[in-house]
């Protein structure tokens, strides 16, 4: 485990989106994944700054009903934004 960590994080390359407050819907990156957050890439620019809400959109395949996670923008760079589960 990464020093300073709570929780273990494990490593995906998994499609999310990632819906912003005000609707915007953005597609991206699920890059890695832990039991409090996780790392996602926007796959365009988005609007977001740290400490915003977000919900989380994992669809894992056609069968199932899509997992949805509200989160807090924790970390945010060029490519990639660290969030927090919120709920």
């Amino acid at each position: 485990m990464d020093s300073g960590r709570k929780h273990p994080r494990y490593k995906l390359n998994l499609s999310c989106r990632l819906i912003g407050g005000n609707g915007e819907d953005y597609t991206a990156r699920l890059i890695d994944i832990s039991f409090s957050g996780a790392l996602i890439h926007a796959e365009t620019e988005t609007h977001f700054k740290v400490g915003d809400l977000c919900d989380m959109v994992l669809i894992l395949n056609s069968e199932e009903r899509p997992t949805k996670r509200t989160c807090e923008i924790v970390r945010f760079d060029t490519d990639n934004i660290g969030v927090k589960y919120f709920t």
